[in-house]
């Protein structure tokens, strides 16, 4: 019995160890299979992670660049916009960007410009502004207006010119006479109190350099220089010295009762300077701030006079 015991228990050892064995080639083998599996699979998923890469960050956004151009090309400009800003800078997306913003505006201008052509002025006028000075449209609009003017203005309307309104207070063909709306603000006469005539007056200086000034080089161009007579105080008397040469001046006393018809027409709520001469020659005549004229004026030096500036616009296109 010891001796059969003992067989059974080296044949189960025997047995055990080449199970072991078995099992130990086995995974040996599933081993090799899967080194040899990764060994072909790995440069597979890495290329396909690279093809993924090509694609997500080269391929589609060509595409999609290539589509934005082509909206661009086809005028569609909003589109191709909303398209190039959606690709973060690729490329040349933001030139592309603005490219498509300059042919937004070429479009409009073309537009405006087709509406000035046919006479459609206010509407051109609107279009041409909202350019915001695209190219020339800022003249086109002046010469819009102008054409407008040309055709439509009369006396008493108010139009806006250098970024003020003036009163049309005549018309004669093609030019206007214009007076400020409001006072432009508060001047002395002459800076001091001597007697003098529009003709050496500080104001008339002011206004012909530092107001004038203000305009554009092309609306002063449209300002005309008129021959301006000077005539006497004939209540009081005082001389109203030689004729002068202005493109702005102010009114004369027979000027302001000319043009209004009443004084509410000349009323501005302050009074303000006329160019003639007042009671004595170191003064000059004025309007009260409840309108009627006042020949016998303000001494020049007065710092609280109100100024409204007076000229002849051409109208011509």
């Amino acid at each position: 019995p010891q001796v059969a015991e003992a067989f059974l228990t080296r044949r189960r050892e025997e047995e055990e160890r080449r199970l072991a064995e078995e099992r130990r080639i086995e995974e040996e083998r599933r081993r090799a299979k899967n080194k040899r599996i990764a060994m072909i699979v790995t440069p597979i998923v890495i290329a396909c992670i690279a093809a993924a890469i090509v694609i997500v960050k080269v391929v589609i956004p060509n595409v999609n660049y290539n589509r934005a151009v082509a909206l661009k090309e086809s005028g569609a400009y909003e589109e191709a916009i909303a398209a190039f800003e959606a690709m973060d800078g690729y490329k040349d997306s933001v030139e592309q960007i603005e490219a498509c913003r300059i042919g937004i505006k070429d479009e409009s201008y073309e537009a405006a410009m087709a509406l000035y052509q046919n006479g459609s002025y206010e509407e051109a006028i609107d279009a041409f502004n909202k350019l915001k000075g695209y190219r020339d449209s800022a003249d086109k609009s002046v010469a819009a207006s102008f054409a407008l003017y040309k055709e439509t203005l009369k006396v008493n309307d108010v139009i806006r010119f250098g970024g003020l309104n003036w009163i049309v207070l005549d018309r004669q063909d093609d030019k206007a006479f214009l007076i400020s709306q409001e006072s432009i603000g508060t001047h002395q006469y002459n800076s001091s109190r001597v007697e003098i005539t529009w003709e050496k007056s500080s104001l008339r200086m002011w206004l012909n350099n530092e107001f004038l000034g203000r305009f554009s080089e092309n609306e002063q161009n449209r300002i005309l220089s008129t021959k301006i007579n000077n005539s006497n105080n004939n209540e009081y008397g005082t001389n109203g010295g030689n004729s002068t040469t202005d493109k702005v001046f102010l009114l004369s006393i027979d000027e302001a009762n000319r043009y209004f018809k009443s004084d509410s027409k000349r009323n501005t709520g302050s009074w303000w300077w006329l160019r003639s001469p007042g009671f004595y020659q170191g003064s000059a005549a004025s309007v009260y701030e409840y309108g009627s004229v006042d020949a016998s004026g303000h001494y020049v030096d007065r710092s609280n006079g109100g100024v409204r500036p007076a000229f002849w616009l051409d109208l011509s296109t």
